[in-house]
């Protein structure tokens, strides 16, 4: 991702955030596991003596979208709908509560539509540990921004692709524009009457061929919205022939016509991103307790073994890990991560690099 029309204003409350976050989520044990981490995962061991310093927890596969090319909806049918109990989350949490410093409270599905997702973020809160939702925003019931600001959430990434009702609807189906910029303009004036510096409030925006003429009108929107911070970033999409909706899937070149801008964003180039750290820094958990390396992964055959079944140490360092790992050094990634931006050196640089990959 990249951070667009950087200044000192918004260095200071991006730097500022980070600072704080630093000095309330860090404990000497949190401290020496990241330092460890930071020292070990970039020689990628097969076994890790260290626990991952970001935690990913899906809360539920179940949204109130059916955003284009999103998993969520197009795979409706390989897994159970579902949502984590808080009783689960809190199984999960306790065996890595002392060194995790961030958890993630989001994954394939809208976050505020687990009912206990406030007690999720206030035992976060009460552990000193960071928390980050992303949502759509289009929130399902009134009062959740109270609820939000008590609980204590550190990171809100709001997923809003679009500065018209227009350019946005045509990606996420179902959404309203109006209620989302509603919804941020409340967060914004509750947390400043509030005397408050957090949630830090991130608009991301998914440059797009419906969306990208907007990319300056989004900017001030952003500004006089008092979001903290506004992010541009290329669409993903890995094996866009397994994710696209059925009638665009028939014709990938009508659907890359239709959704990728004519320039990118982010600039990355080719060769920048030469090994996936995820594996070796992070833990991704759905809400049936399955482990796997990384998000794109939750909607595969790929399962590193089950937390609930498991003592923590012996999944994180299980055998099925373990080998994962050394392919990913020895051999490269498997064919579930082969169609991922990571190991396709992100961000193609042409419309037809990007169809060559997703046509694989």
């Amino acid at each position: 991702m990249k951070y667009i029309d950087s200044g000192y204003t918004k260095f200071k409350r991006q730097w500022g955030y980070r600072y704080r976050n630093f000095r309330y989520n860090m404990t000497p044990l949190r401290f020496l596991n990241t330092t460890l981490a930071q020292l070990t995962h970039k020689r990628r061991p097969a076994y890790l003596n260290y626990y991952p310093r970001i935690l990913s927890l899906e809360l539920t596969n179940i949204c109130n979208l059916k955003c284009v090319c999103c998993p969520t909806d197009a795979w409706s049918t390989k897994r159970k709908r579902g949502m984590l109990s808080y009783e689960n989350f809190v199984k999960i949490m306790d065996q890595v509560k002392d060194k995790c410093v961030t958890v993630i409270l989001s994954a394939n599905g809208e976050s505020f539509l687990n009912p206990d997702v406030f007690k999720m973020i206030r035992y976060l809160t009460d552990n000193r540990i960071g928390s980050i939702i992303h949502t759509n925003f289009n929130l399902p019931k009134p009062g959740y921004v109270d609820k939000m600001l008590d609980a204590g959430l550190q990171h809100l990434i709001l997923s809003i692709d679009g500065a018209s009702e227009e350019s946005y609807s045509a990606y996420r189906r179902g959404g309203d524009f109006n209620k989302v910029i509603a919804n941020v303009k409340e967060l914004i004036e509750k947390r400043k009457k509030r005397g408050l510096k957090l949630p830090f409030a991130a608009w991301q925006f998914i440059v797009m061929k419906q969306n990208e003429h907007e990319i300056d009108k989004a900017k001030r929107m952003a500004k006089e919205i008092g979001v903290d911070d506004i992010i541009f970033d290329n669409p993903f999409i890995p094996s866009a022939n397994a994710w696209l909706f059925d009638e665009e899937r028939k014709d990938v070149d009508t659907a890359l016509e239709k959704m990728l801008p004519e320039k990118r964003v982010a600039n990355f180039e080719k060769g920048s991103v030469l090994w996936c750290f995820q594996a070796y820094t992070e833990l991704h958990v759905d809400y049936c307790g399955n482990v796997v390396p990384c998000c794109v992964l939750l909607e595969k055959d790929v399962n590193m073994g089950n937390i609930f079944e498991k003592p923590f140490d012996e999944v994180w360092n299980g055998e099925v890990y373990i080998n994962f790992r050394k392919q990913l050094k020895e051999q490269g990634p498997n064919s579930s991560c082969a169609a991922c931006v990571r190991n396709h050196h992100a961000f193609m640089k042409s419309r037809e690099q990007k169809k060559e990959l997703i046509n694989k």
